[in-house]
């Protein structure tokens, strides 16, 4: 058995617990997305009606899972895979005229 939780406030994440092992995901802020997932399940649009309730609403199995497919998910970042040049300018041992007149020396 499960239940979608949401603390009272607008800015509050959404949490699918199991209710047999207390296990939680935080699927993330509250969405459109979620929204229209759970009134797509069933679940009776009055007790969604305000976004700033606090939610205990006992979901469906297959609800659960599509909401924790839902998500955030890490991803690595992007590896910088350009090549870079090692070799760097070497400096002339020689020393000339013109370095001595204009102190490159």
């Amino acid at each position: 058995m499960y239940r979608v939780l949401k603390a009272k406030g607008y800015n509050a994440n959404v949490v699918v617990e199991n209710t047999d092992t207390k296990a939680n995901i935080i699927v993330g802020r509250l969405s459109n997305e979620i929204l229209h997932k759970l009134l797509d399940s069933g679940i009776p649009e009055d007790t969604l009606k305000t976004a700033s309730d606090e939610w205990n609403i006992p979901v469906s199995d297959e609800l659960a899972k599509t909401l924790a497919g839902m998500a955030m998910r890490m991803k690595k970042p992007i590896r910088d895979q350009s090549k870079k040049n090692n070799n760097t300018a070497k400096k002339s041992t020689e020393v000339d005229a013109f370095d001595l007149i204009f102190g490159n020396v």
